[in-house]
């Protein structure tokens, strides 16, 4: 680049990732020379214990395998996160349940809580990739607990029924809309023209 000028110099780029999950995108387009302006369209909060039909409330001792489908999964687990790291789980009679997760930051996210994960792929972050692990290839009378947001997909459950396994939900987040200043947008807009909007999930549209 001519002149050392930063790649996205001059560019006005709206980020619209969820504001506690937008640092790391912003810092790496404010690195590239961008003005960033922060617009989440999507907002994170958690399920509010018995207010979600679609919610179990199992015996965590029961399950073999715990599978957290998210960070948003990890962090808004509650008093599943809490059993894990009490050490009730090692000394429920089965060992403990083995501990999956679909991509290798949700699998950082349970290490900092200091929960080692036993299923995590090696590349990719999807249920696809996840499933192709040699592990969960046959999974007879396994009873399994996913933990994920409200209208998640259902190929992970889907799967692993069809692999012998007993599975369970447990949703413990969902997302929903934040309010947006539309005047105060209008003037920035205005002000700064927008160059580039970034979206990075269709639940944004």
């Amino acid at each position: 680049m001519a002149g050392g000028a930063l790649p996205l110099a001059s560019l006005q780029v709206v980020v619209t990732r969820p504001a506690e999950q937008a640092h790391g995108m912003c810092t790496l387009l404010e690195n590239a020379g961008a003005r960033v302006f922060r617009l989440p369209l999507l907002a994170v909060e958690p399920v509010l214990s018995g207010t979600d039909s679609h919610a179990v409330k199992p015996v965590f001792e029961d399950y073999n395998a715990v599978i957290f489908v998210s960070t948003n999964a990890v962090i808004h687990a509650g008093e599943l996160l809490s059993f894990l790291q009490s050490g009730a789980a090692r000394r429920s009679g089965n060992g403990g349940p083995e501990i999956g997760a679909i991509g290798s930051r949700t699998a950082q996210q349970l290490a900092q809580a200091g929960i080692p994960v036993s299923w995590v792929p090696e590349q990719g972050f999807t249920s696809e990739d996840f499933l192709a692990l040699p592990a969960l290839q046959s999974l007879p009378h396994r009873h399994i607990l996913i933990v994920r947001g409200q209208g998640g997909r259902g190929l992970l459950r889907t799967v692993l029924q069809q692999r012998g396994a007993v599975v369970d939900y447990r949703e413990v987040y969902r997302r929903c809309c934040p309010p947006i200043d539309m005047n105060q947008l209008m003037q920035h807009h205005q002000k700064e023209p927008f160059d580039m909007l970034m979206l990075t999930s269709g639940e944004s549209l």
